[in-house]
């Protein structure tokens, strides 16, 4: 999710939260979700900007390191595309992988970018 969207969808990230922690994993860290270690700022340059991303969680479990994000219907596809098109490139480099929750009513969107923008994630029904 990008970073203007998060604050007003704060049950997403507590929901991504318990699922993690469902599922085992350990060093859970979750953007803006307090009792939490916020996950590392990623940086992507180019030739006339530079974008700053924040994972909405990242979670270790068997000695990788996977990357989570909520999916929102939003205007800013293209940005959300290049945030997880980053985020999936880490997640390989780390032999981990990235994982795209999607609450209820926003599966075709996240299925749809995941599609148009060639980008290797795991899409979780939330």
């Amino acid at each position: 999710m990008l970073a203007q969207s998060k604050e007003e969808n704060l049950d997403f990230i507590e929901s991504l939260a318990e699922y993690v922690k469902k599922k085992g994993y350990q060093d859970i860290k979750v953007d803006l979700l307090e009792g939490f270690e916020a996950p590392s700022k990623l940086v992507r340059k180019n030739s006339t900007s530079e974008d700053i991303y924040t994972p909405d969680a990242t979670a270790s479990k068997r000695g990788r390191k996977d990357y989570f994000e909520v999916a929102i219907k939003g205007d800013e596809t293209e940005k959300l595309a290049s945030k997880w098109q980053l985020l999936g490139t880490i997640a390989k480099m780390k032999r981990g992988g990235l994982f795209i929750v999607i609450p209820r009513g926003h599966f075709r969107f996240a299925s749809d970018v995941v599609k148009r923008y060639s980008i290797e994630a795991e899409l979780i029904k939330l």
